[in-house]
C-alpha cells in the first residue's frame, strides 16, 4: 500500500514539477523580468527538496504504523535541528555557495 501511495504521488508531482524545472528560467523571466543571481537555483533545488519530502513522508507514515515514532522523531528532530550550525561552519570556513544550506537540508531528508 505503501509502494503504491509513493508511486502515485511521485507520478502527480512528477508531471506537474519537471516542465517547472527544465523551464524555470524561462517563468521566472516572464514573471520577474529580472531574474536575481540565485533564485533559479532556488527554485530547482526547492522542487528537488518537496519531491524528497514527498517520498520521505509516506516512509514516515510505515514508520509511525511499526511503532517506532519516538526513535524516528528524536533522529528527525536533530537531523533538523543540526542543518543550521552545519550550514554555518561550511560557509564560514569554507566559503561555499548558499545553495549549500539546500543542498544540506535535501541530504539530511
Amino acid at each position: 500500500m505503501m509502494i503504491y501511495a509513493m508511486k502515485i504521488l511521485s507520478l502527480l508531482y512528477f508531471a506537474v514539477c519537471v516542465p517547472l524545472f527544465f523551464d524555470m528560467y524561462t517563468i521566472l523571466e516572464i514573471w520577474l523580468g529580472q531574474v536575481p543571481q540565485h533564485v533559479e537555483v532556488f527554485c530547482k533545488l526547492t522542487i528537488i527538496q518537496v519531491i524528497v519530502g514527498v517520498i520521505c513522508n509516506v516512509a514516515e507514515i510505515g514508520i509511525d504504523a511499526s511503532g517506532n515514532k519516538k526513535q524516528n522523531g528524536v533522529v528527525s528532530c536533530i537531523c533538523n535541528a543540526s542543518i543550521v550550525p552545519l550550514f554555518y561552519c561550511i560557509h564560514r570556513f569554507f566559503g561555499c555557495q548558499p545553495e549549500t544550506a539546500y543542498i544540506l537540508q535535501i541530504a539530511i531528508n
